[in-house]
């Protein structure tokens, strides 16, 4: 086999172990949202980041979940989820003030998360939030606080 596609198909297999170790954390993660909210589907996990950021003891995974069909009913939540493994097992950082909106998205920024959604306006069926909200977030330790 040429050097050249020696090298190719190692990056290859590396790319593939790297897609595949970040799937098997979703994947995990997931695992650890419906045990924690038994009786209730995780209809929608994406991923919004994945790193190190300030005051967290390694690399953390951000992600925008959904949580519906709570004991079969027709409800649901959009939410943010701050996650780590530790010694093999995921930690989901506690979040003592969440948002009080339907979150949309999650970035990271200036090592600041910050969260968009939109909140319940006076006139807003339970389907159609209306109300333009964000919030900011940081790490303390193992809890996800308010950021200025």
């Amino acid at each position: 086999m040429p050097p050249h596609t020696r090298t190719l198909a190692a990056g290859f297999m590396l790319a593939t172990l790297a897609t595949a170790a970040e799937a098997q954390n979703l994947v995990a993660i997931r695992g650890h949202i419906a045990a924690e909210n038994p009786g209730c589907d995780v209809a929608r996990l994406e991923e919004s980041y994945r790193g190190a950021l300030p005051g967290a003891a390694g690399h953390v995974v951000v992600t925008v979940h959904t949580i519906e069909g709570c004991d079969g009913g027709n409800n649901w939540t959009s939410v943010i989820g701050v996650f780590s493994e530790e010694g093999g097992r995921v930690v989901e950082y506690s979040l003592p003030d969440p948002p009080d909106f339907v979150v949309q998205g999650a970035r990271v920024a200036n090592a600041v998360i910050e969260v968009s959604g939109a909140g319940y306006g006076p006139d807003d069926g339970r389907c159609c939030p209306s109300v333009r909200s964000s919030a900011r977030y940081r790490i303390e330790g193992r809890r996800v606080v308010a950021a200025p």
